[in-house]
């Protein structure tokens, strides 16, 4: 996480290392065999930027999956997303 007081900005990351996974699936009767696959290993790559605009207001910047993994068969997840956003305080 950086944190730069005097620029009123923060930015922080989340990162995660996923291994090879197996999924095994079953053919249908009658052969009834079983096939083996085995995914490539990912990594999911989450950024966050918060930029504070005097003392009410701050904008953010925030990016999930940016490295877009997933598929449909094997890890239906949301694909890249990167989203802006305004906060304000009382």
């Amino acid at each position: 996480q950086f944190n730069q007081r005097d620029w009123g900005l923060r930015i922080s990351s989340r990162g995660t290392f996923v291994g090879p996974r197996v999924f095994h699936y079953e053919s249908p009767a009658p052969e009834e065999t079983v096939t083996k696959v085995v995914t490539d290993p990912h990594i999911l790559l989450d950024v966050r930027a918060r930029q504070e605009l005097g003392d009410y207001i701050a904008l953010t910047l925030q990016g999930e999956n940016l490295l877009d993994e997933g598929n449909i068969e094997h890890l239906p997840i949301q694909p890249r997303t990167v989203s802006v956003g305004m906060l304000g305080t009382f």
